[in-house]
């Protein structure tokens, strides 16, 4: 049990000693914190076999979202905000031990048609009723909730599904790089066949899906009548042979749509900050490499509404402090592993709490242009083969 301590929770003698009654059982395994500080709080988080809110009344729920963020299998109450935050990646149930206890298993909480939400999350590790819960992991190497402060991420980029598909031909197309697929639909009514090189973040999608490295796709020339990849050629070493496959599973006269973060607007324009990039592009880097592989390439900004310019524009300013703390770029000598452990953990920290209109921003706040592609947030690189 973690809480604050009696002279600020007055009922907290009263909960110790209804748990002696109650639960004589465990009531002598009980460890009770008032002291634990958010490094601890996030480290019992994130070791727990499962984290219970059974609140009678929550108004954000930011511990729900903390315990997601930090892996542990969340159970909420079924009441306040915690039925929304918590939905369909946990368990929502009255705040009673017996409805703890009577709990269904996962394959009786979780229908079929919840579990495109759930995908989101690798299996927990609890046991008993709470055996399958998932566990959110929030990691710079992929777009997988909507939750807090990452919903303008998670919007982007639904937004670039959606406008990808305005740009497609009819047919079967190749999502690559597709992560937990989580707007794939945006592309109906055309058939998707989703490729990523994580299988678990392939688990549960409702549609042909294959494991594989893009840079080695395990099908025959011509299968597709377009590609889209969306956030993953910076993923990789070498885009050459990732956009050389692209080309050689595309039919003749196919089209590819490559979407990439602008380099001069992402990070700093001199420096890969993500560490889960190897390569970052402006406009002109990106239609000269497509233009290997392709007859025709067009390049497109994407533009977004002031409400997340501001928001785009706060977090730079908040990378800009923090580097500033390295002067010397010492950062380039620690490895690439240990720089994305703290990018997630950072990650994860920062978007616990949302910044003003982070959770207005929808699909709508992004359009596709033709021109300030210098100022744009993302790049589309539209390919029809030779």
């Amino acid at each position: 049990m973690v809480g604050s301590d009696a002279a600020a929770w007055p009922s907290s003698a009263d909960l110790r000693a209804a748990a002696a009654a109650e639960l004589p059982e465990v009531a002598g395994r009980i460890v009770w914190r008032s002291d634990a500080s958010d490094a601890e709080l996030a480290a019992l988080m994130a070791g727990a076999d499962a984290f219970c809110l059974p609140s009678f009344g929550e108004g954000f729920g930011f511990p729900a979202l903390e315990a997601m963020a930090c892996g542990a299998p969340v159970a909420g109450s079924d009441r306040g905000s915690l039925p929304k935050l918590v939905g369909d990646a946990g368990l929502v149930v009255e705040p009673t031990a017996a409805a703890v206890q009577d709990a269904p298993s996962p394959a009786g909480w979780v229908p079929s048609s919840a579990r495109r939400g759930a995908r989101d999350y690798p299996v927990g590790r609890g046991r008993g009723p709470f055996a399958q819960l998932p566990a959110m992991v929030i990691t710079g190497e992929r777009v997988t909730t909507p939750q807090g402060g990452f919903n303008p991420s998670f919007q982007r980029h639904r937004a670039e599904y959606r406008l990808s598909a305005s740009l497609l031909p009819d047919g079967k197309v190749l999502d690559l790089g597709c992560g937990i697929g989580h707007s794939y639909r945006e592309l109906a009514p055309r058939e998707t066949v989703g490729v990523d090189i994580d299988p678990g973040a392939l688990a549960g999608q409702e549609r042909e899906t294959h494991v594989a490295d893009m840079r080695s796709l395990p099908f025959e020339a011509g299968t597709f009548a377009a590609v889209v990849a969306i956030q993953s050629i910076e993923h990789v070493p070498d885009p050459e042979r990732m956009l050389a496959e692209v080309a050689r599973v595309l039919r003749p006269g196919g089209r590819a749509v490559i979407v990439t973060p602008n380099r001069l607007t992402f990070g700093r324009p001199d420096e890969i900050i993500d560490p889960y990039h190897y390569i970052e592009f402006d406009r002109q880097e990106l239609q000269q490499l497509c233009r290997h592989y392709f007859r025709s390439v067009e390049i497109l900004g994407l533009q977004a509404s002031a409400r997340y310019q501001a928001i785009h524009d706060d977090e730079r300013r908040e990378l800009d402090r923090l580097l500033a703390r390295d002067p010397l770029r010492l950062r380039r000598l620690v490895p690439r592993r240990v720089l994305q452990r703290l990018y997630d953990r950072r990650l994860s920290s920062d978007r616990v709490k949302p910044r003003p209109g982070a959770l207005e921003i929808g699909p709508e706040d992004f359009r596709l242009e033709s021109i300030g592609l210098d100022e744009s947030i993302d790049l589309f690189a539209v390919c029809d083969l030779r």
